[in-house]
C-alpha cells in the first residue's frame, strides 16, 4: 500500500452521523450513533479504558454549536510496507459543512491493515471504571529503603527499574536484584544521579514481566516503557519528586483490570500482597506531611 486509502465510517447498521469524543493526547476516540450505540476507533477497546480512568473525554462541537458529524479515515501508508503509519480523522459537520481534523492516531505496531476493513469497533459498556490506587509519601532515604526492603525479601517481589545511562546515552528497561539497586540508587536517593543513572520508575511485581510486552518501541534513545504499565501488569509502580530536603513518593498500583470490555480482579496472590504492604506501612512508616504542612502537627497517616 502506496498511496493514502479514504474510508467513509458507516457501522454495520447503516448509521453514519456520530458524536465524537477522544482523547488527542492518548490517540483514542469513540463514536456514538443517534440511537445511542458506541463505537471505539480502529482496535483500542483495552487501552481506551486505561485512558477514561483519569477522565471521559468531553464531546466535540461545531463552531455552529451542532454536534453530530460525519467522520472519515484517511489512511497514511508506511513507505516500502503494506502497513499504514497513522490514520487521520475528519469531521464534518452535518448542519453547517464545517470539517476538521481533531484526531490524529500514530500506529507503531505491525500489522495494521486489518484497520482497513475494520475502522471501528462495538463497545456496550465505554464508560467501565476499574479499582486502581495511588498514594504517596514523604520519605527519607532510610525510609525508602526499608520499603524497598520490605516488598523484595519479605514480599518476593522482582525489581524492574526503567532509568537513562548517561555513560550510554540511552534508556534502558532491566531486571535487577536488590543489592544492585541499592548500589545505582546512592542509598536511596533517586532525584540524583548517581554511577550514571537517573530512575524514572521501579516496578515490583511478584511474577516474572514479559519484558517485551511494556515496552512501547525502542529507537535511538533506548527502550521507551508504555505509560501507566501498573494499570495492566500486577506490580507496583514507584516514582518519585524531589521536593526540598526530602523525596516525595508515588505508589501506584490497581487490583483489576479491564479485559474486552470486563473488570476481573488480579491474582488474590497481588491483592493480598498489596494488602499486606499497606499494614506494614502503617504500622512501620506511614506518611509525612509535606513541608507546606510543616506548621500543623506532623504525624502518621493511615494508608488509604
Amino acid at each position: 500500500m502506496q498511496t493514502e486509502i479514504l474510508k467513509d465510517i458507516v457501522t454495520d447498521e447503516g448509521e453514519a452521523v456520530f458524536q465524537f469524543r477522544a482523547s488527542q493526547n492518548e490517540g483514542v476516540g469513540i463514536l456514538t450513533t443517534k440511537t445511542n450505540k458506541n463505537y471505539l476507533i480502529l482496535d483500542s477497546i483495552d487501552y481506551w479504558y486505561d485512558v477514561i480512568q483519569d477522565g471521559y473525554p468531553k464531546k466535540k462541537k461545531c463552531v455552529c454549536k451542532n454536534e453530530w458529524f460525519s467522520v472519515q479515515f484517511t489512511y497514511e501508508p508506511r513507505a516500502g510496507t503494506d502497513d499504514i503509519r497513522g490514520v487521520d480523522v475528519i469531521t464534518k459537520c452535518v448542519s453547517c459543512g464545517k470539517t476538521s481534523n481533531p484526531l490524529f492516531i500514530d500506529l507503531k505496531y505491525s500489522p495494521t491493515k486489518h484497520l482497513i476493513d475494520t475502522p471501528i469497533q462495538f463497545c456496550a459498556a465505554p464508560k467501565l471504571k476499574y479499582d486502581m490506587k495511588q498514594f504517596a509519601g514523604m520519605w527519607n532515604r532510610g525510609d525508602i529503603n526499608a520499603i524497598f526492603d520490605y516488598l523484595y525479601y519479605e514480599l518476593k517481589m522482582s525489581i524492574y527499574c526503567w532509568f537513562y545511562n548517561f555513560a550510554k546515552e540511552k534508556f534502558a528497561f532491566e531486571k535487577w536484584d536488590r543489592e544492585k539497586l541499592k548500589d545505582a540508587s546512592n542509598g536511596g536517593d533517586f532525584s540524583e544521579v548517581h554511577n550514571n543513572i537517573r530512575f524514572y520508575n521501579i516496578f515490583f511485581s511478584m511474577k516474572d514481566l514479559e519484558m517485551d510486552r511494556y515496552i512501547e518501541c525502542i529507537n535511538e534513545k533506548g527502550a521507551i516503557i508504555k505509560e501507566n504499565v501498573w494499570r495492566e501488569a500486577e506490580i507496583l509502580d514507584i516514582s518519585h519528586i524531589y521536593f526540598a530536603n526530602e523525596l516525595e513518593y508515588s505508589i501506584r498500583y490497581a487490583t483489576q483490570i479491564i479485559d474486552k470490555g470486563v473488570v476481573k480482579n488480579k491474582s488474590a496472590e497481588f491483592i493480598n500482597a498489596i494488602e499486606a504492604l499497606k499494614l506494614w506501612l502503617e504500622k512501620t512508616i506511614g506518611r509525612k506531611d509535606p513541608p507546606w504542612l510543616a506548621s500543623l502537627k506532623r504525624r502518621p497517616q493511615s494508608i488509604n
